[in-house]
């Protein structure tokens, strides 16, 4: 029962803020980012300080790794640790959405 859309960001700097304004003035409920770095002043923050100035009132959820020490370990073992999962991304968005 959900529509979502999906932009692969191929690059952070510099930022697509056209594309950012197109997504933002179709009225997307919420918005999420997804990045494989540090979550604190990465590529999430950038897009919601520019959905900011556009004056989007939706939602935004940045997903990303925290700001603390992450031991070595196995890669899948780590995202579910730490909330990346596809589970735990998906169960992050759904109570966004209603």
């Amino acid at each position: 029962g959900f529509s979502a859309g999906v932009v692969n960001a191929r690059f952070v700097r510099p930022l697509d803020r056209a594309l950012l304004e197109l997504q933002a003035d179709r009225g997307a409920a919420v918005i999420v980012t997804l990045e494989n770095a540090v979550r604190d002043g990465g590529f999430g923050s950038a897009v919601e300080e520019a959905l900011a100035d556009f004056g989007y009132t939706g939602r935004i959820l940045r997903v990303g790794w925290p700001n603390e020490f992450v031991p070595h370990g196995d890669l899948t073992t780590l995202r579910v640790r730490y909330g990346l999962a596809p589970e735990a991304v998906f169960a992050q968005i759904t109570p966004l959405l209603s």
